[in-house]
């Protein structure tokens, strides 16, 4: 069913990108606890797949200022998060293959928290090279960026 007032309403895209920036300077104030929620609503909830690019990226940015600042307090969890999303059978669409490319780049962010006799490193440096399989260009750029650190 369409609501007929809905069908000449421009979209807010502003209002999201707005959100995404509230977001990028408020990661100081961020709880451990939040950690992990915030990664499934960019996520899970497809925020790094907005129809928008101006939203996608000021998500992507929050997401890596959450990285870099609390990235090595919640090591565990976001790792699985990453691996999980990295590993399961994404959309075959657009959308998956942005919200893709943008895990790629969290997850190589991510793993810079990590020493450099970690035993995870392997393991991460092989699920990147599985993401390098995705047929989209941008996935296989993202994850080449991120094996170079």
């Amino acid at each position: 069913m369409v609501i007929a007032s809905s069908l000449d309403r421009s979209d807010p895209w502003a209002t999201r990108v707005a959100v995404a920036l509230t977001f990028e300077h408020s990661v100081q104030s961020f709880t451990e606890d939040l950690i992990e929620p915030f990664f499934v609503f960019l996520i899970k909830d497809e925020t790094l797949g907005d129809r928008s690019p101006d939203v996608r990226r000021g998500m992507l940015r929050a997401g890596t200022a959450v990285i870099d600042i609390h990235g090595s307090k919640r090591l565990a969890g976001l790792l699985s998060t990453f691996e999980e999303h990295l590993g399961g059978p994404g959309p075959a669409n657009e959308t998956g293959d942005q919200i893709k490319e943008a895990v790629v780049i969290l997850f190589g962010r991510f793993a810079r928290h990590l020493d450099a006799s970690d035993t995870r490193i392997p393991s991460i440096v092989d699920r990147l090279v599985e993401a390098l399989k995705t047929p989209a260009e941008q996935v296989q750029i993202a994850v080449s960026d991120c094996l170079v650190p």
